[in-house]
């Protein structure tokens, strides 16, 4: 399958596509954070540090939250083994 948003496709429904369509799956990729996205997700577990649902509130604690996060942001780490938000799925007919 070509790359997909992990928010769409988890490996739960990858693996069930697989059963759903009698196909192997050989392997799943996980892109790693990529540069571009690295300031989105330092903002993103930043907004979860303090509000349940970070990227639907939009009330005034979010936006209190959001503007501390531009200060906050710089004492995210992400890990190296963080998934980006891309995967792919390589399958093969069965």
């Amino acid at each position: 399958m070509p790359p997909h948003h992990i928010s769409r496709f988890g490996d739960k429904t990858l693996h069930h596509i697989a059963k759903l369509f009698n196909l192997h799956l050989i392997e799943i990729y996980h892109e790693p954070v990529q540069p571009e996205h690295r300031e989105f997700y330092k903002a993103t577990m930043w907004a979860k540090k303090f509000l349940p649902t970070p990227l639907i509130d939009r009330g005034i604690m979010r936006k209190f939250i959001g503007k501390a996060g531009i200060l906050g942001r710089r004492f995210i780490q992400i890990p190296p083994n963080t998934y980006g938000h891309t995967a792919v799925a390589v399958y093969e007919l069965r």
